[in-house]
């Protein structure tokens, strides 16, 4: 039996599609490469401009440099000229007055010499005026003559350079500034979070001395840290590289920068190039249509505002997914009955119980229960001013590995979804059950009222 050979027709619209195909695959490339050349020119004017800029900065830095080093050298300097003025003009009337008995010394000598060199030309035996030559108090003090300070006992003016800041000066100046290629430390990684962003950092050079790192954020798009007036606030300070930056606004722009130093006295290092990043993923809320219970602060906040029986409150909807972390802060409390407690569910339909199929729960007694299978570990007892944990991670296989924390204790088991929804839609009332993937509800579970559980 022969095969029919494919129509001219056939193999004409096979290779057209093929041509469509490639020239899709083009377009598509074209657009990819297109980005990445905005991209580069992005970087390239990152690098021109920050030159620019840095030698501005270099040359107004040195410029103010050197007026402030005059300025200060001409102040030295007329400082060191008044002292050697008035070592001046303490030292010279002393010696002034002895030059003026001197001369008088020399004046009265001078006279003696005159009076006594007439007597002798006129051969005078006038005993009188011999006499009175003689026995004048000029000619009695001529043994007497001032004593002058010797040239070791008074000033000589001089200047000591002994201990002189010339070399260190000259030094400093040398060491003065650094220009850096890249900041020491950069942000990484931004992932988003409910209501929040991971914001992951990490070191430029392998050889970065940092003990210390600080991370800031701004509301807006910042992409210059030139702009003293940026509202940047501290998010965190201290030895981690990573940190949740909590309470943001869906699809609203943060900036990010990061910054280090060796210890904290050291001053801290230039700041990273920020980053830009939203949250496309709104905050965590309660459903608000519960009436056993009152929601506050943007419905992330749910109080039991009545007692008498076990009341489950849900999540507003799907809101938690796997892979990330959710937080129950225990705000206030009130009694506790057996089965009060918080966690994540597969659907929202029990508003009684989380101890049954399809939910994993930690009680206030610190009972964790698994599709209404109680484990064997408990954990602590949590009331006011405690926090349960919840994270939670896909296997391979389909399971949910959960670990849930309680204080500074831990469990975590392998929850098996795919075994329990098949249970469920076989089984159960849930046919018309269906969950978005790797998506829960979380949940809280309280009999008496005062129970306020916040969750983040």
């Amino acid at each position: 039996m022969q095969r029919s050979m494919p129509s001219v027709s056939t193999m004409t619209q096979e290779l057209e599609q093929g041509v469509i195909e490639i020239l899709d695959f083009a377009k598509e490339q074209k657009k990819e490469l297109l980005g990445l050349l905005d991209a580069l020119y992005e970087a390239k004017d990152q690098i021109t401009s920050s030159g620019t800029r840095s030698r501005e900065q270099l040359t107004s830095y040195f410029e103010s440099l050197k007026s402030e080093l005059i300025l200060a050298l001409d102040n030295r300097l007329a400082e060191l000229a008044k002292q050697v003025d008035v070592i001046e003009q303490t030292s010279l009337p002393p010696l002034n007055e002895c030059e003026g008995l001197i001369n008088q010394g020399i004046y009265k000598v001078n006279r003696i010499i005159k009076e006594g060199s007439l007597i002798l030309e006129n051969n005078s035996a006038d005993v009188e005026k011999v006499t009175n030559f003689k026995e004048s108090s000029d000619s009695w003090n001529l043994n007497s003559v001032p004593a002058i300070p010797s040239l070791s006992e008074v000033a000589c003016i001089s200047v000591d350079r002994t201990g002189s800041c010339k070399e260190k000066l000259l030094d400093y100046i040398s060491k003065e500034c650094r220009v850096v290629g890249k900041a020491p430390v950069y942000i990484a990684d931004v992932i988003e979070r409910p209501g929040a962003l991971l914001v992951k950092w990490s070191e430029t050079e392998d050889d970065v001395d940092a003990s210390e790192f600080c991370l800031q954020y701004a509301s807006g798009t910042i992409k210059s840290n030139e702009d003293k007036h940026a509202p940047f606030h501290n998010a965190y300070i201290g030895g981690n590289s990573i940190c949740l930056v909590k309470h943001l606004q869906t699809n609203h722009p943060y900036s990010f920068r990061a910054s280090c130093r060796s210890d904290p006295d050291s001053a801290w290092s230039i700041w990273s190039v920020p980053t830009i990043a939203c949250t496309t993923l709104p905050h965590y809320e309660w459903s608000a249509e519960n009436s056993a219970y009152s929601t506050s602060n943007e419905n992330q906040t749910a109080t039991k505002c009545c007692g008498g029986e076990a009341v489950v409150l849900y999540s507003k909807s799907y809101l938690y997914t796997a892979g990330q972390s959710i937080t129950f802060r225990v705000l206030d409390a009130g009694s506790t009955c057996p089965g009060d407690g918080v966690g994540l569910s597969l659907m929202n339909s029990d508003s009684h119980t989380l101890r049954r199929p399809g939910a994993a729960y930690v009680t206030v007694d610190g009972k964790v229960y698994v599709d209404g299978q109680e484990m064997k570990t408990k954990l602590p007892f949590w009331g006011k001013g405690s926090s349960v944990t919840f994270d939670t991670e896909v296997q391979p296989n389909g399971k949910v590995r959960v670990t849930v924390q309680v204080e500074e204790k831990e469990v975590t088991f392998d929850w098996n979804l795919p075994f329990i929804e098949k249970y469920m839609k076989d089984f159960t009332n849930e046919q018309n059950h269906s969950r978005p993937k790797e998506k829960f509800y979380f949940a809280m579970v309280f009999a008496n009222e005062e129970w306020k559980v916040g969750v983040e």
